[in-house]
Protein backbone atom coordinates (compact mmCIF):
# COMPACT_ATOMS: atom_id res chain seq x y z
CA UNK A 1 0.00 0.00 0.00
CA UNK A 2 1.17 3.32 -0.93
CA UNK A 3 1.57 5.61 1.69
CA UNK A 4 -0.24 9.71 0.55
CA UNK A 5 1.90 12.22 2.34
CA UNK A 6 -0.11 14.74 4.30
CA UNK A 7 0.68 18.24 2.77
CA UNK A 8 1.07 20.34 5.56
CA UNK A 9 1.93 23.19 3.60
CA UNK A 10 -1.84 23.94 2.87
CA UNK A 11 -2.18 24.86 6.42
CA UNK A 12 0.73 27.21 6.70
CA UNK A 13 3.16 24.52 7.96
CA UNK A 14 6.37 23.03 7.21
CA UNK A 15 8.08 19.90 9.10
CA UNK A 16 11.55 20.57 8.94
CA UNK A 17 13.81 17.37 7.79
CA UNK A 18 16.13 15.90 10.73
CA UNK A 19 20.19 16.38 10.36
CA UNK A 20 22.93 13.74 11.45
CA UNK A 21 23.79 13.92 14.81
CA UNK A 22 25.74 16.60 16.04
CA UNK A 23 29.34 15.15 16.78
CA UNK A 24 29.77 18.10 19.93
CA UNK A 25 26.61 17.65 21.73
CA UNK A 26 27.32 13.73 21.37
CA UNK A 27 31.11 13.80 22.48
CA UNK A 28 29.04 16.26 25.76
CA UNK A 29 26.72 13.82 26.23
CA UNK A 30 29.15 10.81 26.28
CA UNK A 31 31.02 12.66 28.76
CA UNK A 32 28.27 13.29 30.74
CA UNK A 33 27.14 9.59 30.74
CA UNK A 34 31.07 9.01 31.98
CA UNK A 35 30.67 11.61 34.54
CA UNK A 36 33.73 13.34 33.45
CA UNK A 37 31.48 16.67 32.21
CA UNK A 38 32.77 19.92 33.52
CA UNK A 39 29.19 21.81 34.44
CA UNK A 40 29.10 25.23 36.01
CA UNK A 41 26.08 27.45 36.96
CA UNK A 42 25.84 30.81 35.57
CA UNK A 43 26.47 32.64 38.99
CA UNK A 44 29.53 30.95 39.11
CA UNK A 45 31.15 31.60 35.88
CA UNK A 46 30.82 35.13 36.82
CA UNK A 47 32.65 34.60 39.94
CA UNK A 48 35.36 32.90 38.53
CA UNK A 49 35.00 33.35 34.31
CA UNK A 50 38.80 33.12 34.32
CA UNK A 51 39.58 30.40 36.69
CA UNK A 52 37.49 28.25 34.13
CA UNK A 53 38.11 29.25 30.81
CA UNK A 54 38.50 26.72 28.50
CA UNK A 55 37.56 23.99 30.97
CA UNK A 56 33.92 24.00 30.66
CA UNK A 57 31.70 21.75 28.83
CA UNK A 58 28.30 23.06 30.01
CA UNK A 59 26.98 26.46 31.42
CA UNK A 60 23.49 26.22 33.10
CA UNK A 61 21.32 28.87 33.76
CA UNK A 62 17.75 29.49 34.36
CA UNK A 63 15.24 32.32 34.13
CA UNK A 64 11.69 33.67 35.16
CA UNK A 65 9.38 33.95 32.43
CA UNK A 66 5.21 35.50 32.72
CA UNK A 67 2.68 32.22 33.00
CA UNK A 68 0.32 34.08 31.19
CA UNK A 69 1.69 32.80 27.55
CA UNK A 70 1.07 29.27 27.99
CA UNK A 71 -1.96 26.44 29.01
CA UNK A 72 -2.39 23.18 29.68
CA UNK A 73 -3.57 20.08 28.27
CA UNK A 74 -5.07 17.60 30.99
CA UNK A 75 -6.74 14.16 30.03
CA UNK A 76 -9.18 14.73 33.17
CA UNK A 77 -10.99 11.67 34.65
CA UNK A 78 -14.56 12.63 35.04
CA UNK A 79 -16.58 9.28 35.00
CA UNK A 80 -16.76 5.65 34.56
CA UNK A 81 -17.08 4.16 30.82
CA UNK A 82 -20.19 4.63 28.74
CA UNK A 83 -21.46 7.10 30.80
CA UNK A 84 -22.42 9.76 28.82
CA UNK A 85 -20.73 10.70 25.28
CA UNK A 86 -19.52 14.29 24.70
CA UNK A 87 -18.74 17.15 27.36
CA UNK A 88 -20.38 20.18 26.43
CA UNK A 89 -18.55 22.35 29.60
CA UNK A 90 -15.85 21.19 31.91
CA UNK A 91 -14.87 23.63 34.74
CA UNK A 92 -11.56 22.24 36.95
CA UNK A 93 -11.49 24.31 40.16
CA UNK A 94 -14.14 26.37 38.83
CA UNK A 95 -12.23 27.79 36.03
CA UNK A 96 -13.37 26.95 32.52
CA UNK A 97 -11.65 24.54 30.41
CA UNK A 98 -12.20 23.58 26.73
CA UNK A 99 -13.45 20.10 25.90
CA UNK A 100 -10.97 18.93 23.21
CA UNK A 101 -12.25 18.16 19.45
CA UNK A 102 -12.16 14.49 19.36
CA UNK A 103 -13.74 12.74 22.13
CA UNK A 104 -12.27 10.65 24.37
CA UNK A 105 -15.56 10.72 26.62
CA UNK A 106 -17.13 7.47 26.47
CA UNK A 107 -13.84 6.55 28.19
CA UNK A 108 -14.74 8.54 31.03
CA UNK A 109 -12.23 11.54 30.54
CA UNK A 110 -12.25 14.42 29.08
CA UNK A 111 -9.09 16.40 26.96
CA UNK A 112 -9.13 19.78 28.39
CA UNK A 113 -7.43 22.72 27.46
CA UNK A 114 -6.88 25.44 30.68
CA UNK A 115 -5.01 28.65 29.81
CA UNK A 116 -3.46 30.34 32.73
CA UNK A 117 -4.95 33.47 32.31
CA UNK A 118 -8.97 32.00 32.07
CA UNK A 119 -10.68 33.48 35.28
CA UNK A 120 -12.53 31.36 38.00
CA UNK A 121 -16.33 30.89 36.72
CA UNK A 122 -19.53 31.46 38.49
CA UNK A 123 -20.22 27.77 37.10
CA UNK A 124 -19.23 24.61 38.82
CA UNK A 125 -19.46 23.41 42.08
CA UNK A 126 -15.30 23.09 42.51
CA UNK A 127 -14.44 25.81 45.82
CA UNK A 128 -10.61 26.08 43.99
CA UNK A 129 -8.20 24.82 46.49
CA UNK A 130 -7.16 28.09 49.03
CA UNK A 131 -5.09 29.95 46.52
CA UNK A 132 -7.45 32.95 45.97
CA UNK A 133 -10.79 31.26 44.64
CA UNK A 134 -13.66 33.96 44.70
CA UNK A 135 -10.43 36.68 45.00
CA UNK A 136 -8.54 36.16 41.71
CA UNK A 137 -8.19 32.23 41.20
CA UNK A 138 -7.52 31.60 37.37
CA UNK A 139 -5.68 28.95 35.64
CA UNK A 140 -2.47 29.93 36.79
CA UNK A 141 -2.97 29.10 40.30
CA UNK A 142 -4.68 26.12 39.64
CA UNK A 143 -1.60 24.40 37.90
CA UNK A 144 0.25 25.81 41.03
CA UNK A 145 -2.71 24.01 43.04
CA UNK A 146 -2.47 21.03 40.94
CA UNK A 147 1.36 20.44 40.61
CA UNK A 148 1.88 21.35 44.53
CA UNK A 149 -0.37 18.05 45.39
CA UNK A 150 -3.88 18.96 45.67
CA UNK A 151 -6.65 17.48 45.39
CA UNK A 152 -8.72 18.90 42.28
CA UNK A 153 -11.97 19.27 41.72
CA UNK A 154 -13.69 18.52 38.01
CA UNK A 155 -17.59 19.35 36.89
CA UNK A 156 -18.83 18.26 33.72
CA UNK A 157 -21.51 18.96 31.59
CA UNK A 158 -22.96 16.65 29.24
CA UNK A 159 -24.34 17.02 25.86
CA UNK A 160 -26.75 14.82 27.49
CA UNK A 161 -27.70 17.38 29.89
CA UNK A 162 -25.99 15.18 32.84
CA UNK A 163 -23.57 16.25 35.40
CA UNK A 164 -20.62 14.44 36.22
CA UNK A 165 -18.24 15.56 39.53
CA UNK A 166 -15.06 13.95 40.16
CA UNK A 167 -11.77 14.76 42.02
CA UNK A 168 -8.50 13.87 40.95
CA UNK A 169 -4.54 15.03 41.54
CA UNK A 170 -1.49 15.20 39.52
CA UNK A 171 -0.61 11.68 39.91
CA UNK A 172 -4.10 10.22 38.40
CA UNK A 173 -3.54 11.80 35.76
CA UNK A 174 -2.21 10.03 32.27
CA UNK A 175 -1.65 12.82 30.27
CA UNK A 176 -0.76 16.40 31.86
CA UNK A 177 1.41 18.64 29.55
CA UNK A 178 1.88 22.63 29.47
CA UNK A 179 2.66 24.63 26.20
CA UNK A 180 4.50 27.74 27.25
CA UNK A 181 3.60 30.30 23.45
CA UNK A 182 5.67 33.08 25.20
CA UNK A 183 8.81 32.63 27.20
CA UNK A 184 10.91 35.65 27.13
CA UNK A 185 14.32 35.56 28.19
CA UNK A 186 15.47 38.74 29.60
CA UNK A 187 17.39 41.82 27.81
CA UNK A 188 20.50 41.27 25.54
CA UNK A 189 19.83 37.50 25.38
CA UNK A 190 19.87 37.72 21.79
CA UNK A 191 23.27 39.29 21.36
CA UNK A 192 24.78 36.09 22.63
CA UNK A 193 26.01 33.48 20.03
CA UNK A 194 25.92 30.20 22.32
CA UNK A 195 22.15 31.31 23.34
CA UNK A 196 21.27 31.76 19.42
CA UNK A 197 23.20 28.15 18.81
CA UNK A 198 21.75 26.54 21.82
CA UNK A 199 18.31 27.13 22.03
CA UNK A 200 17.16 25.89 18.75
CA UNK A 201 13.69 23.73 17.94
CA UNK A 202 13.90 20.30 19.84
CA UNK A 203 17.10 21.44 22.07
CA UNK A 204 16.28 19.99 25.99
CA UNK A 205 15.63 22.39 28.62
CA UNK A 206 14.06 22.26 32.22
CA UNK A 207 10.56 23.65 32.87
CA UNK A 208 10.17 24.16 36.41
CA UNK A 209 11.75 21.44 37.21
CA UNK A 210 10.53 19.15 34.61
CA UNK A 211 12.21 18.31 31.38
CA UNK A 212 10.91 19.97 28.35
CA UNK A 213 11.91 20.91 24.51
CA UNK A 214 12.44 24.17 23.09
CA UNK A 215 9.31 24.10 20.17
CA UNK A 216 10.59 27.27 18.09
CA UNK A 217 10.54 31.00 18.68
CA UNK A 218 7.55 32.64 20.89
CA UNK A 219 4.66 34.19 19.61
CA UNK A 220 5.99 37.99 20.30
CA UNK A 221 9.89 36.99 19.30
CA UNK A 222 10.77 40.28 17.76
CA UNK A 223 14.44 41.84 17.68
CA UNK A 224 15.74 42.92 21.50
CA UNK A 225 13.30 40.70 22.33
CA UNK A 226 14.29 36.83 22.82
CA UNK A 227 11.21 34.78 23.47
CA UNK A 228 10.94 31.05 22.82
CA UNK A 229 8.31 28.48 22.47
CA UNK A 230 8.34 25.42 24.94
CA UNK A 231 6.51 22.41 26.14
CA UNK A 232 7.22 19.95 28.80
CA UNK A 233 5.04 17.05 30.90
CA UNK A 234 3.93 18.38 33.99
CA UNK A 235 4.46 15.79 36.11
CA UNK A 236 7.45 15.78 37.71
CA UNK A 237 7.29 19.51 38.47
CA UNK A 238 8.41 21.32 41.52
CA UNK A 239 6.16 24.06 42.90
CA UNK A 240 8.10 26.23 45.09
CA UNK A 241 10.15 26.94 41.54
CA UNK A 242 6.72 28.97 40.10
CA UNK A 243 6.02 30.50 43.94
CA UNK A 244 6.31 34.79 43.52
CA UNK A 245 5.19 35.94 46.65
CA UNK A 246 2.41 38.51 46.56
CA UNK A 247 1.57 37.71 42.87
CA UNK A 248 0.85 35.58 40.43
CA UNK A 249 2.74 32.37 39.73
CA UNK A 250 5.38 32.29 37.07
CA UNK A 251 7.49 30.14 35.08
CA UNK A 252 10.80 28.99 35.56
CA UNK A 253 12.77 27.89 32.50
CA UNK A 254 16.35 26.46 33.01
CA UNK A 255 18.78 25.67 29.98
CA UNK A 256 22.30 23.58 29.71
CA UNK A 257 24.36 25.56 26.93
CA UNK A 258 27.33 23.67 25.44
CA UNK A 259 30.22 25.31 25.10
CA UNK A 260 31.42 25.27 21.64
CA UNK A 261 34.49 27.30 22.63
CA UNK A 262 36.28 29.22 25.12
CA UNK A 263 35.10 32.73 23.63
CA UNK A 264 31.76 31.95 24.36
CA UNK A 265 32.46 32.46 28.30
CA UNK A 266 33.56 35.86 28.05
CA UNK A 267 30.18 37.38 26.55
CA UNK A 268 28.40 35.48 29.03
CA UNK A 269 29.95 35.92 31.78
CA UNK A 270 30.00 39.89 31.34
CA UNK A 271 25.83 39.66 30.22
CA UNK A 272 25.33 37.88 33.75
CA UNK A 273 26.86 40.12 35.30
CA UNK A 274 25.01 43.01 33.97
CA UNK A 275 21.78 44.62 35.20
CA UNK A 276 19.76 42.97 32.52
CA UNK A 277 20.49 39.47 33.57
CA UNK A 278 19.58 39.88 37.31
CA UNK A 279 15.96 37.61 36.83
CA UNK A 280 18.66 34.51 36.58
CA UNK A 281 20.15 35.62 40.07
CA UNK A 282 17.48 35.25 42.39
CA UNK A 283 16.62 32.14 44.41
CA UNK A 284 13.92 30.52 42.13
CA UNK A 285 16.28 30.77 39.22
CA UNK A 286 19.40 30.07 41.32
CA UNK A 287 18.05 26.82 42.77
CA UNK A 288 16.64 25.87 38.89
CA UNK A 289 19.70 26.35 37.87
CA UNK A 290 21.58 24.29 40.20
CA UNK A 291 19.21 21.68 40.01
CA UNK A 292 19.86 21.28 36.28
CA UNK A 293 23.41 21.03 37.15
CA UNK A 294 22.71 18.08 39.37
CA UNK A 295 20.39 16.07 37.12
CA UNK A 296 23.10 16.54 34.37
CA UNK A 297 25.86 15.29 36.90
CA UNK A 298 23.61 12.37 37.77
CA UNK A 299 23.06 11.53 34.26
CA UNK A 300 19.27 12.42 34.17
CA UNK A 301 19.43 15.16 31.77
CA UNK A 302 21.55 15.31 27.98
CA UNK A 303 21.71 17.70 25.70
CA UNK A 304 19.63 17.23 22.25
CA UNK A 305 22.17 15.97 19.51
CA UNK A 306 19.54 16.47 16.89
CA UNK A 307 17.79 18.79 15.34
CA UNK A 308 16.16 20.29 12.23
CA UNK A 309 18.71 20.56 9.33
CA UNK A 310 20.29 23.74 9.13
CA UNK A 311 18.27 25.05 12.15
CA UNK A 312 18.38 28.69 12.39
CA UNK A 313 18.69 30.02 16.16
CA UNK A 314 15.56 31.44 17.88
CA UNK A 315 16.62 35.29 17.88
CA UNK A 316 14.62 38.17 19.10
Amino acid sequence: MTAIPFDLSRFGLSLPPFGAPAASNAEVNQRIADGTATVVTLEELCRSAQDVAGSVDLVTLAFPTSISGSAAMLVVPVAGRGVFTRAEEIFVNRVRGHPGPAPNERLGVVDTLIFADEPESGSGSGSGSGSGSGTGYDGSALFLDLIGGKRIEVECHSVEETVHRNEFDLAGLEFARFYVYNARLPEGADTLAILGRSLVPGARIALNGAQGIVVGSGTRDRPGAMCLALAADIHGMDATLMENPGARPRHMVACALPVGEAADLGPLAEWGRSSAAEPLHGAPASKAAAQLKQMIRQNRFHVSETGPAGAKAVKG
